[in-house]
């Protein structure tokens, strides 16, 4: 089987962006937020249609979403805060999880 591999890089963007904005809008009520990331295999090529799992550790909450024909996926109605956990699966690759995102 191939590997999935999850650009780190995308997701360390919108968490460190979720967390200035988080913060700043908090005291207007603001109470989700969102992520968002790129998943390819190991020639950097885009999947589409992998399954995108995002948990929220401390509570166990799950959003599901798919990927579209570019490998990005984008997520919304987050809960604001972490860590979260990351399982990314599709069909001919092994599962990809990644774990205290935050």
């Amino acid at each position: 089987m191939r590997s999935l591999r999850i650009s780190l890089h995308c997701f360390a963007i919108a968490f460190v962006l979720l967390i200035s904005i988080s913060h700043s809008a908090f005291a207007q009520g603001v109470t989700s937020s969102g992520l968002q990331g790129f998943v390819a295999d190991g020639q950097q090529n885009p999947v589409a249609g992998a399954t995108v799992t995002i948990i929220h550790t401390p509570t166990g909450s799950r959003t599901v979403t798919t990927t579209r024909s570019n490998g990005q996926f984008n997520a919304s109605g987050l809960r604001v805060g972490g860590p979260y956990s990351v399982l990314v699966e599709a069909s001919g690759f092994k599962l990809k999880l990644k774990m205290k995102l935050s």
